[in-house]
């Protein structure tokens, strides 16, 4: 019970931390787009294409820190699902020996 509620509290946190980065790098990607157009430098043509560029270069970070994410809550998933399986069969098990010792008894 205390190793579930550590899983799920983990993965809370997890979504948090990831939610967080989320909205982190969004309200990042627009400030900096904003500030890029304000103060460029550059004609329209360039400024858009630098703006671009950047906006690929954001997107591929978040997909890589959300792929991550699915990587850890995957291997944190299986994991429990792995420990909930051993702890069913030990139970099955000892369910198994006590009516093996009440038939034992009985007869």
């Amino acid at each position: 019970m205390i190793k579930r509620l550590q899983v799920i509290n983990f993965l809370k946190t997890e979504t948090m931390k990831t939610k967080d980065l989320l909205i982190g790098l969004g309200t990042g990607l627009i400030a900096g787009a904003v500030i890029g157009i304000l103060f460029a430098p550059h004609k329209g043509k360039v400024t858009r294409r630098k703006i671009k560029n950047q906006t690929e270069d954001y997107t591929d970070a978040v997909r890589e820190k959300f792929s991550d994410f699915v990587e850890t809550i995957t291997g944190k998933f299986e994991s429990l699902s792995k420990e909930i399986s051993d702890y069913t069969d030990s139970i099955k098990s000892k369910i198994g020996d006590l009516r093996k010792t009440k038939k034992v008894t009985m007869n």
